[in-house]
């Protein structure tokens, strides 16, 4: 009775994210469906932890996200994969940018809970793989609350790979305030793994140590995000307005779209876009925090 009632509140809830989404019209249509899609995998299993880690990551990033919107819209030069105006609205591909990683997880536990008997040794694997789901949505909020709010630093932010000040917006660029909001981010996804998976630590020990693994996780994937930013995705300013060129939907620049402009590169090369850095970012990231996970625990 309480697993139906449990499905039946999942349910609910990705119904009402849906409405809402369509409502604030900040999702594509196409994203709405990769988001709903995305929310039943979370749902699929009797706990509530996958649901809820997601739900938190897309509510920190929206708010984030909002937060003086109108000012950092004013701090980068803005256009569409075609060189035009720019849609406020989230894609698919932003949606599965940030997600993909967790889904693959929660799958692979699915298929091991359904066709391996209960053991020691699958209860570790299931263990390992729920903190790469942890460790991937400590990541991504991460880097999330580290951009959206890190840009609103006073103070011009140095570029990771040399340590020179660059513009606000420069891709693979860190800053004080960055640091400190993606690790709270980090730290609020640790708190909500360790509270639902309070009764499994055999100690508060092991329980702290658990806490400060995950949020130093998702501090180490705002660094490799940074990392791939400063090398794989290129960084170009506009000249006539003095901001870096952002594409909205976080398609890959193409420089060639703007030859109309007159363009500056900052650093980077343009081989990934936005959205391929933090695919590869979430992956890196988690698969390093299950290695360490399994070394250390």
């Amino acid at each position: 009775m309480y697993i139906i009632i449990g499905y039946i509140l999942k349910g609910l809830v990705l119904a009402y994210i849906v409405h809402s989404s369509r409502k604030k019209q900040n999702l594509t249509e196409s994203a709405i469906l990769a988001a709903l899609i995305t929310g039943v995998i979370h749902s699929i299993s009797s706990t509530f932890l996958y649901l809820i880690l997601l739900i938190s990551f897309f509510l920190m990033g929206t708010k984030a996200t909002k937060y003086k919107h109108e000012y950092k819209e004013k701090l980068t030069q803005a256009y569409n994969i075609d060189g035009d105006s720019t849609s406020n609205k989230r894609n698919h591909i932003q949606v599965l940018a940030n997600s993909l990683g967790a889904s693959v997880y929660i799958v692979i536990i699915l298929i091991i809970s359904l066709t391996n008997k209960e053991s020691e040794n699958t209860k570790k694997w299931i263990e390992l793989l729920e903190i790469g789901v942890a460790s991937h949505y400590c990541s991504v909020t991460s880097d999330t609350l580290s951009s959206e709010l890190g840009i609103l630093s006073k103070s011009d932010p140095i570029l990771i790979t040399s340590f020179k000040t660059v513009p606000k917006g420069t891709n693979g660029a860190v800053s004080l305030m960055g640091f400190v909001s993606g690790v709270t981010g980090s730290f609020v996804i640790s708190v909500l793994y360790v509270l639902f998976r309070f009764n499994e630590f055999s100690s508060i020990f092991s329980l702290i140590a658990s806490l400060l693994f995950l949020t130093f996780t998702g501090l180490v994937g705002t660094l490799i995000d940074s990392l791939l930013g400063a090398i794989l995705q290129a960084s170009f300013v506009d000249s006539s307005s003095n901001k870096v060129i952002e594409i909205d939907g976080g398609y890959q620049l193409h420089i060639s779209k703007f030859v109309n402009s007159k363009v500056q590169s900052i650093s980077g090369t343009d081989i990934l876009s936005n959205n391929g850095v933090n695919l590869l970012m979430s992956f890196i990231s988690s698969g390093l925090s299950i290695l360490a996970y399994y070394i250390i625990f």
